[in-house]
């Protein structure tokens, strides 16, 4: 369960990207297409590997990235691992999570943990971190690492977008000259 992607519900307008934690501007990989993202529901993927806790982040790489603050709901160390569980608000739009992700989300929301428009999200932050349960923490996502998902299909945009720029750069096999035969 600790690899899966966490994915909420975003919206891409103007050249900004709205998840339920924050906003940024669309990142400079991803501009040429904002216009596939735009015309969709999109549905954002983040691994728990691409947030981190704010304080462990360098100066200049912060700029890379948006931060946010969530209270923390729980911690798991698992030996050179922490991962951070925490609730983002849900704004009324479609969510997908992992199966494994929804099943804990369950059980936390059986045991009254987590309210109904909250959904669960995990990072895995450096171990150093000296966050702890309850804390409101303030946390980095690098937004070069966000994917972006057709919420209807489940369909990775950037990917089909970049076939599709490939396709139009290569030409069709009649315009090519003949390949030589080997005798």
């Amino acid at each position: 369960m600790k690899d899966v992607a966490t994915s909420r519900a975003a919206k891409v307008e103007n050249g900004r990207v709205r998840l339920p934690m924050v906003e940024f501007d669309v990142p400079d990989h991803v501009r040429a297409w904002a216009h596939v993202l735009e015309s969709r529901t999109v549905t954002a993927g983040i691994r728990p590997e691409h947030f981190q806790d704010i304080a462990l982040v360098a100066r200049a790489q912060r700029a890379e990235g948006v931060r946010f603050t969530a209270r923390v709901d729980r911690l798991e160390w698992l030996g050179s691992e922490l991962f951070v569980y925490f609730n983002v608000t849900r704004h009324g739009a479609r969510q997908g999570t992992s199966s494994g992700l929804h099943d804990v989300a369950a059980e936390l929301r059986e045991v009254r943990v987590r309210a109904e428009e909250e959904e669960l999200t995990v990072a895995r932050i450096d171990p150093a971190s000296d966050i702890a349960n309850g804390d409101d923490a303030e946390f980095w996502i690098d937004v070069n690492r966000v994917y972006y998902f057709d919420a209807d299909t489940g369909e990775n945009l950037l990917r089909a977008a970049d076939e599709t720029a490939h396709e139009k750069k290569t030409p069709d096999r009649t315009d090519r000259e003949p390949a030589e035969t080997k005798r």
